[in-house]
């Protein structure tokens, strides 16, 4: 086992009060090659606590072909102090040791445990220099990277967090945290697909960096089990959602188009506005959909959206539960299946919406994460309109006078009155529907 102890200076600043309590890496772009040679080939790592620490304990897990490298420190041990008043200086102690532990190994990864502590210069003190409440930068790490390091996004890991501050006045109090995730980009990986794995906690800065990122193509947080600040859903950029249910403060989704309708399936409930109205779909007939107007859309649930205004559509909400979801299949007969990934479709009997019309599939099709395709076992016809609610005239003479068969459910189950909704009325060979408000 390699042990090195460090001293190292800590220029505190509160850059923004985001009271998390977490210790996390800021997302990083890394150049293959690098040395250690000047400030731009480092990474940074932040602390957050509601209330002042003066030393933390966390395990690292770097990618392969990334490590610590003292050859970009000042005078290979001693950085420039921290001055705090006229005469007392502040140091940061920062040590670490490169793990082999073969039970706590990741795959792909360098494991190393850090230990930093903040004292002041004082001998006859000894006197606690607190890490201050709300963001500090915690630690600038300088890295060396090989040349064959392939361009990608790779996961960075901090575990088994522990921060304490002994020795303010106040008591020892030490504070366990969860595990957290950032990522380094590795050269420019806009022409590959970039999928990102994220475990335990996500703090708020990461998801900013997230949903100004062009490279992530896939966002997968199976692991994650709580996220700071705002998830954003961009468009096309496919999701695997948690394994277990966790509350997000605030999820928001958005979606340029020309088209007046379009399919849209979110991981979360969203309700109308004054942009936009969302349609159930109840049934076929005539070669038309008929809809029904929805006040709003369940979490998974695909539906079929209306522009009313603007250029787009956009879903917010907050302090979003999301669920697991094992199916996004919403109606009976006429089914839209919902996805929240990039798919290929080549199911039988499906359509796909395109210029405010679903059309039928010829060999395949693709669709974006976010979108949902149409599923009529019965239809035949090349192109679906989508069509007003059905008023059923024709039928509510035929109830009035009692000539006809029998009234059922768009899924087929026959009932003894009309419904809430679009009924079937069936007399002799002819099927005809009625919507109830």
């Amino acid at each position: 086992m390699k042990k090195l102890l460090l001293m190292f200076a800590l220029l505190l600043g509160v850059v923004g009060a985001k009271a998390e309590n977490v210790i996390q890496v800021m997302p990083t772009t890394i150049v293959p090659g690098s040395v250690p040679d000047d400030e731009e080939n480092c990474f940074v790592v932040n602390l957050y606590s509601d209330v002042p620490m003066s030393a933390c304990q966390f395990d690292i897990y770097l990618p392969n072909g990334i490590s610590f490298n003292m050859a970009g420190m000042y005078e290979g041990a001693m950085c420039p102090t921290y001055k705090k008043g006229k005469n007392n200086y502040a140091y940061h102690t920062f040590g670490f040791n490169s793990l082999n532990d073969e039970e706590t190994a990741k795959e792909g990864y360098t494991h190393y445990r850090i230990t930093c502590a903040d004292y002041s210069g004082d001998e006859e003190t000894k006197e606690a220099h607190l890490f201050i409440e709300g963001e500090t930068e915690l630690l600038v790490i300088y890295y060396t990277a090989d040349e064959t390091l392939a361009e990608g996004v790779y996961p960075v890991y901090v575990t088994n967090i522990v921060m304490d501050n002994a020795g303010t006045g106040e008591g020892k109090i030490a504070k366990s945290v969860s595990s957290t995730t950032s990522y380094f980009t590795v050269g420019n990986p806009s022409s590959s697909a970039a999928n990102l794995p994220l475990e335990g906690y996500v703090a708020s800065f990461v998801m900013d960096a997230l949903a100004a990122d062009e490279t992530v193509e896939k966002l997968d947080l199976s692991a994650v089990t709580g996220i700071g600040g705002t998830l954003t859903l961009k468009d096309g950029v496919e999701l695997v959602p948690p394994t277990e249910e966790i509350t997000i403060p605030e999820v928001t989704y958005t979606r340029t188009t020309g088209n007046t309708y379009g399919t849209i399936c979110l991981p979360y409930a969203v309700e109308p506005d004054a942009t936009v109205k969302y349609y159930a779909v109840d049934g076929l007939a005539d070669g038309k959909l008929s809809l029904t107007e929805l006040a709003k859309v369940e979490a998974g649930t695909p539906a079929i959206f209306e522009k009313q205004s603007g250029d787009g559509v956009t879903a917010t909400a907050t302090n979003v539960s999301i669920p697991v979801v094992d199916s996004h299949v919403a109606g009976a007969d006429v089914q839209l299946i919902g996805t929240y990934t990039n798919i290929e479709v080549t199911d039988p009997d499906t359509y796909y919406i395109k210029n405010d019309k679903f059309w039928s599939i010829n060999e395949n099709f693709f669709i974006k994460a976010y979108r949902a395709y149409l599923k009529a076992t019965s239809a035949s016809a090349k192109v679906i309109g989508i069509g007003e609610e059905a008023t059923g005239i024709d039928s509510l003479d035929a109830l009035t006078s009692g000539e006809y068969d029998g009234i059922y459910a768009p899924n087929g189950v026959r009932t003894d009155k009309l419904q809430k909704g679009v009924n079937l009325i069936k007399t002799g060979d002819k099927v005809k529907k009625v919507f109830v408000k």
